[in-house]
């Protein structure tokens, strides 16, 4: 049984990629939102993983860094799905489910 007073240590996170690199750079928040132009909130923001940035602030950002986006903020460089494709990718599973892979069957 474990008493009430046994100490457990804090969860600790993984710190983001650019929580990482801004470490590895000497760089506090404050001095990465002022060489970025944008809000300290912002970079903690990202830095704690709640939301992504918009275009322009990550490549402000991996700009201060004198770093690609991709390498700043790699879920980034994931292509969001084409909508137009999947919608396509969908109907013709449909259509090779229903028979001989053509719609009209």
């Amino acid at each position: 049984m474990v008493s009430s007073t046994t100490f457990c240590p804090p969860v600790r996170r993984t710190p983001s990629t650019l929580a990482h690199i801004r470490f590895l750079q000497g760089m506090s928040q404050a001095a990465l939102a002022e060489k970025a132009g944008v809000g300290r909130s912002t970079i903690a923001r990202l830095e704690a993983g709640r939301g992504r940035p918009q275009l322009s602030t990550a490549t402000a950002i991996a700009r201060a860094l004198e770093l690609s986006v991709g390498v700043v903020f790699p879920s980034l460089e994931e292509p969001e799905p084409d909508i137009e494709q999947r919608r396509v990718d969908v109907l013709t599973m449909v259509a090779a489910q229903l028979g001989n892979g053509r719609p009209d069957g």
